[in-house]
């Protein structure tokens, strides 16, 4: 004979069986009569409360079809919008990444965003590396997209951090105030910042730092913590124009790259302040070379060496930078894919700036303007950021010299405007060889 233990324990259903017909119970075609009959009763409540508690969450989903999910983007103007369709969200909606992440996490910041005044956005984040797979039907339209007709699934990124090949790379001071080149990196295995959780950003945080303590000669330095550092350390990087702040842009807010502010972020730059790593902002890590004055050949040199020696510290350590050969390095946002790169001038175009042909002269170059406050300014006066529009297609030499050789084009454009000359529109560069 049974003991009462055991007997009782047979009568009461376990967690899994409650979740299982609690689950088929409002997957049911009577769902909200049914629901409503339950009223408080433990049933649903233990439910609810159960390890089980996700198989709720699915059921739920199953009440709505994609239709009735799909986002309202008739006003929108960006490449998600452009691309998502309602049978490629149908196919894409239920689906996660290892790392749990959704489409809807995806496009929320392009949902919320239907628009830019000064760039055309992409409006779709990655949440990890596996999401440029998972949700290929929506990234592979929208790297084409933004990337001038790059195939991500036929075509193959070069790679090219060989500094010695750029030519002509020192721009005339009287018009360039400063030079730069960045990119952004991120560590194989972990999440991407809008989805990372604070382990792993801490995770990402410790591997960055503990490899950057290797860096010798002119790349030596130190890391600040966003968290930790002292008022004056705070002001001196603010001086210096190097300190990042908690993103109140609405592109970066809706992506979820707030989230527990500032918790494992931090700047680290080598002493001479010339090569600089910004660590967990919008990509895991942006590295950037820049100094003041036109010489692009000497920030692009360091640049490269310094990537390659932070690459090898990374390695040594066990890591690895996300990459492939279809899309390069794999970062946040689409539009970064590639190369990560963007090479960028401060420079002085008075007249030219105000010549009606200056847009198509820079759409023809390759080229984009910005405020010099960066991608959410207006330019002021008549001093404005150019730098490459491109990251994917060509290598980073390639992208370096189209900016040297580019603004060059336009100083001298800027030249004849002074001597009251006449200037052309240059012929459309190709983005890349197919």
């Amino acid at each position: 004979m049974r003991t009462p233990h055991l007997l009782l324990t047979r009568l009461i259903p376990t967690s899994r069986e409650m979740a299982s017909s609690f689950t088929r119970l409002i997957s049911g075609r009577n769902t909200a009569v049914l629901l409503a009959s339950l009223g408080a009763g433990t049933m649903a409540t233990g439910f609810l409360l159960s390890e089980n508690s996700s198989l709720a969450a699915e059921a739920k989903k199953k009440l709505y079809p994609p239709s009735s999910d799909y986002p309202d983007l008739r006003k929108h103007n960006n490449c998600m919008a452009s691309a998502l369709t309602p049978a490629i969200y149908a196919k894409l909606r239920d689906k996660l990444t290892p790392n749990n992440w959704t489409l809807d996490q995806c496009i929320q910041t392009g949902v919320d965003n239907p628009g830019h005044p000064f760039i055309k956005t992409v409006g779709c984040v990655a949440g990890d590396e596996e999401s440029y797979e998972v949700f290929a039907d929506l990234f592979d339209p929208v790297i084409k997209d933004r990337h001038n007709g790059y195939d991500p699934r036929t075509m193959i990124h070069p790679t090219d951090l060989d500094s010695s090949k750029l030519t002509h790379g020192m721009f005339d001071e009287n018009y360039v105030l400063s030079s730069r080149v960045r990119t952004g990196r991120s560590i194989r295995g972990l999440s991407l910042p809008p989805a990372c959780s604070r382990a792993e950003r801490r995770e990402v945080e410790r591997v960055v730092v503990t490899a950057l303590a290797g860096l010798k000669g002119d790349l030596a330095g130190r890391y600040y913590s966003l968290g930790e550092m002292t008022e004056q350390e705070q002001q001196q990087l603010i001086d210096d124009h190097f300190l990042f702040d908690k993103p109140v842009s609405p592109l970066l807010t809706c992506a979820f790259m707030a989230r527990d502010w500032p918790d494992a972020r931090g700047i680290w730059h080598n002493n001479e302040k010339t090569f600089l790593i910004w660590v967990n902002e919008e990509d895991h890590t942006r590295v950037i070379s820049m100094e003041k004055g036109g010489n692009m050949k000497r920030v692009f040199e360091r640049f490269c060496r310094g990537l390659k020696q932070v690459e090898h510290l990374i390695q040594e350590r066990g890591w690895e930078f996300m990459w492939n050969e279809h899309l390069g390095y794999i970062l946040t946002c689409p539009s970064n894919l590639g190369t990560g790169l963007r090479a960028g001038v401060h420079v002085r175009l008075p007249k030219l700036s105000k010549d009606p042909r200056f847009s198509k002269i820079l759409d023809n170059l390759r080229l984009q303007k910005r405020g010099t406050g960066g991608v959410d300014t207006a330019a002021t006066g008549d001093t404005f950021d150019i730098s490459n529009n491109d990251r994917l297609g060509k290598s980073e030499v390639e992208l370096v010299q189209l900016v040297v050789d580019g603004v060059n084009y336009l100083i001298e454009c800027e030249k004849r405007l002074e001597k009251g000359q006449d200037i052309k529109v240059p012929a459309p560069i190709p983005q890349f060889k197919k």
